[in-house]
């Protein structure tokens, strides 16, 4: 069942219906009993065994605060929709509008898109308010009269909301937010709805095309350091696991979100030295989460295969090998090799880098030996992606608003400022997303993967 907000949404397999393409199950999306998950059962026509993936959430299930941790401002708003509040005031304009937050055209290469940000979103309005210190700075400006500078000091979101669940795939036209208030404040929250929907819609559309294209394959989100802010990072790593993903390095996320924090037990193959493999063996067995580092796979690999080898006979059970760098499928095979020569066959290979769906499908179609993708920088920054063209439309009436495509997907999520429902978890709209999934048509399936 898809996740509740108050009531379930209208069936959408009118909508996604079609011939669908198997699922591959995402292990995260279940609860972690310690045990192992199965990679892809063939990888490159190689049977490949089981291979220990990293827990659900450590030291114990960690089900995450489902929020950004930070105050959101009601300044976080363009100059000029304060402008246009006083103006509603002074006109006394201030009847309840109705705005609907829509994508008016799919990107290029699009078939179609995954709604994200609701939560996020419906924080900024249940918190919306100025504080002492950004009313100082209106009445600062100069520019402000009275009226709107009273209205202000006690502004507070008192509408309602109807919205897409997370999770839901959508198409251009069909609104993913609607908001009923004020006009003056209506209006008002149209830069950051725009900002919150837009980002993490985004990035989860793009998202879930990798997860079609990388064929089971396990996906990690690695972009932090290439993030543009810490915000954006957060937001990203959430976007991406709603839509598939298996984990992230970005421990916040973790902790925030209750996304699988990303498994430490790795021995890596970037440039720190092939002496620290020797100091690895000699740690005590005890030691947590240890990364072993070597200048490069193709020239140490041996020894990065005994260490492995050594650490396996002192109990020390290792998750796999990244592998960072240009030509990663060349590396995987010849790593892949001495592996399983090595008896070490059980040991999953990781590759990272600024991978989109394109390079994910071409190396999971050749049958590349990899079982792990890391994605270092793409999905924050995706140019792609971040080209939807979304909009906040006023509508007219209610009843204007209430009837057209895509509208008996909205829910009721909140009445008179305060949240209605039941909230569901991030897990949750995970599970409602990749059922969405599993009802797509090969026709919507059929551009991923598709080069540039």
């Amino acid at each position: 069942m898809p996740p509740r907000l108050s009531c379930c949404p209208r069936k959408s397999a009118d909508r996604l219906a079609g011939s669908a393409a198997r699922r591959v199950e995402h292990p995260q999306s279940q609860a972690h009993d310690g045990g192992s998950i199965a990679f892809p059962q063939s990888v490159g026509g190689r049977v490949r065994r089981s291979c220990r993936r990293p827990p659900e959430a450590a030291p114990q299930r960690w089900t995450g605060v489902n929020d950004i941790s930070i105050r959101m401002s009601a300044l976080v708003t363009d100059y000029d929709r304060l402008a246009v509040m006083q103006i509603c005031l002074e006109q006394q304009l201030t009847q309840p509008a109705v705005f609907e937050l829509v994508v008016r055209e799919l990107p290029p290469r699009r078939k179609f898109l995954v709604a994200a940000g609701l939560e996020q979103a419906l924080q900024f309005l249940k918190s919306l308010s100025f504080s002492e210190a950004e009313n100082a700075w209106l009445r600062h400006q100069g520019r402000f009269s009275a009226q709107l500078l009273d209205y202000a000091h006690g502004l507070r979101f008192d509408g309602d909301v109807d919205a897409m669940p997370e999770g839901t795939v959508f198409f251009a036209g069909e609104p993913i937010i609607r908001v009923t208030a004020p006009l003056p404040v209506a209006q008002l929250v149209e830069s950051r709805l725009l900002n919150l929907v837009h980002f993490e819609t985004a990035i989860a559309s793009s998202a879930a095309r990798i997860v079609l294209a990388a064929r089971g394959r396990r996906l990690l989100d690695l972009g932090l350091r290439r993030a543009h802010g810490s915000e954006a990072a957060l937001l990203a790593a959430r976007a991406a696991y709603l839509a598939g993903f298996d984990g992230s390095a970005t421990a916040e996320a973790s902790r925030r979100f209750g996304i699988p924090a990303l498994s430490p037990l790795f021995l890596r193959s970037d440039a720190i030295g092939v002496g620290t493999l020797s100091s690895l063996v000699e740690a005590p067995s005890t030691a947590p989460g240890r990364i072993v580092d070597t200048d490069d796979v193709l020239t140490h690999r041996a020894g990065l295969v005994d260490a492995a080898t050594a650490l396996r006979c002192k109990g020390i059970v290792l998750d796999g090998v990244q592998i960072d760098g240009p030509d990663p499928s060349a590396r995987a095979w010849s790593l892949r090799a001495r592996l399983d020569a090595a008896g070490l066959g059980d040991l999953a290979i990781r590759v990272s880098g600024d991978f989109d769906e394109t390079h994910i499908g071409a190396l999971a179609a050749e049958g590349a030996p990899i079982d792990e993708f890391g994605v270092c920088g793409w999905l924050p920054e995706d140019g792609d992606a971040t080209r939807i063209n979304a909009s906040y439309e006023k509508r007219v009436t209610a009843s204007d608003a209430a009837a057209g495509r895509g509208r008996a997907l909205l829910q009721p999520c909140m009445r008179a400022g305060k949240r209605v429902g039941r909230t569901p978890t991030l897990l949750e709209s995970r599970r409602y997303h990749a059922e969405q999934m599993a009802q797509l048509s090969e026709t919507l399936r059929e551009a991923v993967g598709e080069s540039r």
